[in-house]
């Protein structure tokens, strides 16, 4: 068995676009790339949500949301950044194109267990 790692770095450009909605003060880390144009960086320290699979059906993946629901964050265990509409319009319209985004759902912890949901494992 092995383990991988992924890591993904943002642009000095996406940081500054993110920090116009979000404070990202305790949420970025300086990435030093030699030979860069720009600064990078690392967002971490987000709020998570749990992942729940759909047993039916592998590639559907939920979140599960509660009423405390920031405009950018994290599935628990994954390096995802998931960010509200108003997050993806605002990226969109400061024309940063090294982004890219892909729907994901989410669900109340009700409505996750009415449709037979279950919680991901890391280990699944």
């Amino acid at each position: 068995m092995h383990e991988a790692a992924s890591h993904k770095f943002y642009s000095q450009k996406l940081i500054d676009v993110l920090g116009l909605l979000i404070d990202l003060t305790d949420k970025c880390y300086p990435i030093n790339i030699e030979g860069a144009p720009c600064n990078y960086y690392m967002i971490y320290n987000l709020k998570e949500f749990p992942l729940y699979k759909d047993p039916n059906n592998v590639l559907s993946r939920y979140f599960e949301i509660t009423t405390d629901f920031p405009s950018l964050f994290t599935i628990k265990d994954s390096n995802y950044c998931i960010c509200t509409l108003e997050v993806k319009q605002t990226i969109e319209k400061m024309k940063i194109s090294n982004v890219e985004f892909n729907e994901i759902y989410g669900l109340t912890k009700d409505e996750c267990d009415a449709l037979g949901l279950q919680l991901w494992e890391k280990n699944m």
